[in-house]
């Protein structure tokens, strides 16, 4: 549970209480003789509701201004609405993830790098979008003319690298495109053709980006 959860549940529980003593208090008051004693219930009441609602106001802030890494707009010091995350926007920070994690996406493809979870945040849970990424710069560049130097990283990698990040893809539910993939490097095959491949997964790659982080979009506060 993050730290942003924790706090909403206790602001929620403080108000429920606050609300549940300001409603006894107004019961209390209501039948009680003394009149003094009645203004001075009804005014703890009042009081209280008043702390519920500042709770609920808190809570209320607290989501709209708690910098989350994919929403928060430095621009307007807000967290967009979810509907509006795009693709474009957390291909962007996926990427700004892994250069200034790793220095740059050649890394991914070399070393043990993939294998350290604890490099991809709590719980691991920036490296199945590393995963897609990875692939995804393959298919974009395929759609723009394969011109850039992706699919050579992949082509270069080490089979431990590739069989790391087909185990990624496979937790995520990947496991078709997992077994293409090592299908490829084991047993090998057109370069050309295993680019295609990639390239009309492209639409389906970034769908599934955008997927992820919107089913996990609380646990990137």
């Amino acid at each position: 549970m993050n730290r942003s959860t924790r706090q909403s549940i206790y602001f929620a529980v403080a108000a429920f209480t606050a609300l549940l003593l300001a409603v006894l208090g107004i019961w209390a008051a209501a039948g009680d003789d003394s009149a003094a004693k009645r203004g001075l219930l009804y005014a703890c009441s009042v009081l209280l509701m008043v702390l519920a609602a500042l709770y609920v106001y808190i809570i209320f802030l607290s989501y709209d201004r708690e910098p989350n890494y994919f929403l928060y707009d430095k621009i307007t010091s807000r967290n967009i609405p979810l509907s509006e995350l795009s693709w474009s926007m957390v291909n962007e920070r996926v990427g700004r993830f892994v250069t200034e994690q790793f220095g740059g996406r050649y890394f991914l493809w070399s070393g043990s790098t993939l294998s350290d979870e604890q490099k991809f945040g709590p719980g691991g849970i920036m490296r199945p979008l590393v995963a897609y990424k990875m692939l995804c710069d393959i298919a974009v560049d395929e759609k723009e003319g394969g011109l850039g130097d992706c699919f050579k990283f992949f082509e270069h990698a080490d089979l431990t690298v590739i069989r790391t990040l087909c185990r990624i893809l496979e937790s995520a539910g990947e496991g078709e495109m997992a077994r293409a993939i090592l299908t490829y490097k084991t047993k090998g095959g057109s370069p050309v053709n295993f680019r295609c491949y990639l390239g009309s997964n492209a639409k389906y790659l970034q769908g599934r980006m955008l997927a992820y982080v919107r089913r996990n979009i609380e646990r990137f506060y």
